[in-house]
């Protein structure tokens, strides 16, 4: 008996060792086959590099084509603690800012912000299945009022920002804003989820600069008010309010209802429809509704290896007016931290109106892939390859074909980083962009160095250097910063850059430099206060801007 147990344990070792080695294989065929038919570049759709650090921003190398989104939360590891907490607040197709939320250490470039949820997935594995009791546990009554509605997290601030213009325009902004960020996790104790983000502000203008323009104006957003009900291992997931859908970004913000049904631990399918928000129409009295459906695998984790594919279609209508009919294919296989690849395209179906203007069925509107190789713990390379041209919607169409701006872009970029001994983080690249049209692309050329730790273990200094030769201009600009961080999350900063450019033929060059001091203080009773103070002059500008803030983290 012994022996024919220890024979069956020896099968199912080799059975998933065998198992394993068939996964293995086939992710690594899927990477062939996709390098095969795509260029590469970048991180993860849900872990991005910080590649620029500024008073209260960082700027991470990823944007809406890997999935991110305003609204969303990522968190700075270090040395197994969280370093820092942060929100998008901008995005583009491949970059993103975020605002600071949180700081308990030194930012530093290079550094990878992860997606909240994904650190949530990483503290909290499945727990083991626990044996069962000897003997009945006594069950004990629940005490009254013992019962929390919600577990709240948040910030709420207050932010001026002046700009005093000095140049004989003498176009003086000052605005007065109010951000409110208010997550409730697991309300009433149930897998419910509520959030809020919410932003107003007062523009204050030295005169009105054009008829949609004006001297003073109030604007006030609410950029997400929703509830979540399940969880990630819930077999349905249901979204309502103002949303948006994370595995459709394209789609944009929606004031409806997404409904996610989870078949197995690898596949899952939704669809999803409402309206757009107001906020994101050029006309006020344009309304789109919007739907689609999705499905996606998603097997394996970031650490070993992964593959991912959502494939979507997805439109939007004025009436019984098309706008825009797509399909969305997103695509991701990684090896550990070795080897990343990915894929986003979009591919435009063309009916009615919109395939008079643009002369065929089916047109490529965007494409972007990507690939990051890490040879060592030192060494790693990235490129990245994108596509795109505008596409036709029901608020363009009224513009003249002579306007309306048809060229397709493309844009190809190297890079290369190290980290050295933890002290010195340094990256160089170069890229190619071009428009249909051009006599020539446009070439750019980046570099940049970090020494951490200069004087103290707080201390570090970076320099960035970038130029730029296209058809009707060229240039280049240089910074320096140094950072000095305190305790916890009190810092200060200061900067110098430059910036210097040529127009084609004997234009002659114009310079402009600009000066910056930043600080950042926690105050008492969960309060903080942030500012920065910049000193502009040159060809194109003189004067002087202030920003400050003061918050409460919940």
């Amino acid at each position: 008996m012994v022996s024919e147990a220890r024979k069956s344990d020896r099968t199912k070792r080799i059975s998933a060792k065998r198992l394993e080695v068939k996964e293995s294989w086939f992710l690594a065929a899927f990477l062939v086959l996709f390098g095969a038919t795509a260029v590469w570049a970048g991180e993860p759709k849900k872990a991005f590099s910080v590649k620029y650090i500024s008073t209260d921003h960082v700027y991470l190398s990823g944007g809406t084509a890997q999935g991110l989104a305003v609204g969303d939360g990522l968190i700075i590891m270090g040395k197994g603690r969280i370093k820092a907490s942060l929100e998008v607040d901008f995005t583009a197709e491949h970059s993103a800012s975020c605002e600071v939320l949180q700081r308990e250490g030194e930012i530093r470039i290079g550094d990878v912000a992860i997606k909240a949820e994904e650190i949530g997935k990483l503290a909290n594995p499945p727990a083991p299945a626990a044996p069962p009791p000897t003997e009945p546990s006594p069950v004990r009554p629940r005490a009254f009022g013992a019962r929390r509605l919600a577990s709240v997290s948040g910030t709420f601030s207050a932010v001026y920002y002046n700009w005093n213009d000095n140049s004989p325009s003498g176009l003086d902004f000052s605005q007065s804003s109010a951000r409110l960020n208010l997550k409730a996790h697991r309300l009433w104790d149930k897998e419910i989820t509520f959030t809020l983000r919410a932003r107003g502000r007062y523009d204050r203008r030295s005169r009105a600069y054009s008829s949609t323009v004006p001297q003073n104006e109030w604007v006030r957003n609410i950029n997400e008010l929703s509830f979540a009900f399940g969880g990630e291992k819930s077999r349905v997931n249901l979204y309502a309010g103002r949303i948006f859908p994370q595995r459709v970004s394209a789609v944009g913000y929606l004031d409806g209802a997404l409904l996610e049904k989870r078949f197995s631990d690898f596949f899952r399918a939704g669809v999803f429809g409402g309206v757009q928000p107001e906020f994101m129409y050029t006309d006020v009295g344009t309304a789109l509704n919007k739907g689609g459906l999705y499905i996606n695998y998603a097997r394996g984790s970031y650490q070993a290896s992964r593959l991912e594919l959502t494939l979507a279609a997805a439109a939007s209508y004025h009436g019984s007016h098309v706008s825009r009919e797509f399909l969305f294919l997103q695509a991701y296989g990684g090896l550990g931290k070795h080897v990343s690849i990915g894929q986003n395209v979009e591919v435009d179906y063309n009916r009615s109106w919109r395939r008079e203007k643009m002369g065929r069925m089916f047109s490529l509107s965007s494409l972007y892939s990507f690939a990051r190789f890490r040879f060592n713990e030192q060494f790693s390379a990235s490129l990245n390859y994108d596509r795109g041209r505008n596409y036709w919607t029901y608020e363009t169409q009224s513009i003249a074909d002579s306007l309306f701006d048809r060229r397709q872009r493309e844009g190809l970029r190297l890079q290369l980083d190290f980290d050295r001994l933890s002290k010195y983080y340094g990256f160089a690249g170069a890229g190619a962009r071009r428009r249909s049209g051009d006599a020539r692309p446009t070439y750019t050329y980046t570099a940049g160095i970090t020494r951490r730790e200069l004087f103290t273990r707080h201390t570090s200094l970076n320099a960035l250097a970038a130029a730029f030769s296209g058809p009707l201009q060229n240039g280049y600009n240089f910074s320096i910063r140094a950072d000095q961080y305190v305790f916890g999350n009190n810092y200060a900063s200061a900067g110098w850059g430059l910036y210097a450019y040529q127009g084609s033929g004997n234009a002659s060059r114009r310079v402009n430099h600009a000066f910056d001091f930043s600080l950042r203080v926690d105050l008492a009773y969960r309060l903080f206060f942030s500012g920065q103070l910049q000193y502009s002059s040159g060809d194109d500008i003189q004067g002087s801007r202030f920003q400050g803030e003061i918050g409460y983290y919940f």
